[in-house]
């Protein structure tokens, strides 16, 4: 490693720790955002370290760094859905995957120290890049597919700066080291890619840690705080609100004309009808009623229309199922757990306490 390499990866692992510092202090996010974004970029730190020469994390001293810099696409895939999706919940498969990607530096070690101690593990890193491109391609996907819905004006800006620049980068390494699988990348080449993440992290810097208060509680970086404006007594003003005019026109289209029962319903379906920007029905959706997504301010109608009907003995004949699918939810799965979500009980159970019967 010359010096050139050597100051270039001191300056980027030493982003990637006042990041995860950042990450970690982020009071109002989720412990899921918090961790998985303070390992991402641990696992950063970790592989910027451990690539200038791979063999040495092979000994069991660093292999707590190797497994951080293994798991990267899948604490990048965690952290930017956790940001991303306010319904994100860890589930067990890719808990799993993890677990591989974590132990995959202790079978590499296995495999050099007991078969092939001085030669590169091409099929570790085969393996590795193929599980990795998967995490990061299902995390752009994620952002690309819930962009629309997404109702915080600012961090639909931010998670295009932060996540897509990030993933493609990603997804280009990781093509690379498949390119690479049976053999060392030249040392110019690994330069350039120390230099390239060096770059890319003291640019998220950079944005992270200078973006305005907006953005940053946008990401849940910081908690809102309440501003306590001094009591005055302002003079009557004859004035339109046509704010409160948008919120009563969509509230009336929501209502009367029940618009949240058609199960394809999109943010730029409803802001068309309603003669709107959808960047206007955002703003209202989420500045005025208090929604973050798209799917959350529907399914509240939704919602509240079945637990009617199940409060009603008129409809004590109709199953479930076509209660939810008359309300618009197209899924019986997303109806059942938004439902328990809502009232702590299954639709079966807040039925059974009216009609005094057990499931």
């Amino acid at each position: 490693m010359n010096n050139l390499d050597l100051i270039v990866r001191t300056v980027g692992v030493t982003a990637a720790l006042i990041l995860a510092l950042s990450m970690m202090g982020s009071r109002g996010a989720p412990w899921v955002s918090r961790i998985c974004g303070a390992l991402l970029c641990l696992g950063v730190a970790a592989y910027l370290s451990c690539s200038a020469n791979w063999e040495v994390c092979w000994h069991p001293a660093w292999l707590p760094a190797a497994s951080l810099a293994s798991a990267v696409p899948f604490f990048f895939w965690a952290w930017t859905r956790s940001i991303t999706d306010d319904d994100f919940r860890l589930t067990a498969w890719p808990i799993a995957v993890a677990v591989v990607l974590l132990a995959m530096p202790l079978c590499m070690q296995f495999v050099a120290v007991a078969l092939r101690p001085t030669h590169y593990v091409g099929w570790s890193v085969i393996l590795h890049s193929l599980l990795g491109i998967a995490f990061v391609v299902a995390a752009l996907f994620g952002v690309v597919r819930t962009w629309r819905q997404d109702m915080i004006e600012a961090r639909r800006r931010l998670r295009w700066i932060v996540v897509v620049v990030s993933g493609v980068y990603s997804i280009v390494v990781m093509c690379v080291e498949l390119y690479f699988h049976d053999k060392e990348a030249s040392s110019a080449l690994e330069l350039l890619n120390a230099m390239s993440l060096t770059l890319l992290l003291l640019v998220l810097c950079g944005v992270l840690l200078s973006v305005s208060d907006g953005m940053r509680t946008a990401f849940g970086w910081v908690v809102a705080q309440d501003v306590q404006l001094p009591s005055v007594q302002p003079a009557t003003v004859n004035a339109r609100d046509v704010e409160q005019e948008l919120v009563d026109k969509l509230q009336a289209q929501m209502t009367n004309q029940a618009a949240y029962r058609d199960a394809n319903l999109a943010v730029s379906m409803l802001a068309s009808t309603l003669g709107v920007h959808e960047k206007r029905l955002r703003e209202i959706i989420n500045g005025r009623l208090g929604f973050k997504n798209f799917p959350s301010f529907v399914n509240a109608y939704r919602l509240e229309e079945v637990r009617l009907r199940l409060a009603d003995a008129r409809h004590d004949r109709l199953p479930i199922l076509t209660l939810a699918l008359d309300a618009g939810f197209g899924s019986i799965v997303v109806f059942n757990r938004t439902f328990k979500e809502r009232y702590s009980m299954t639709p079966t159970e807040y039925r059974a306490l009216r009609t005094g019967t057990t499931s």
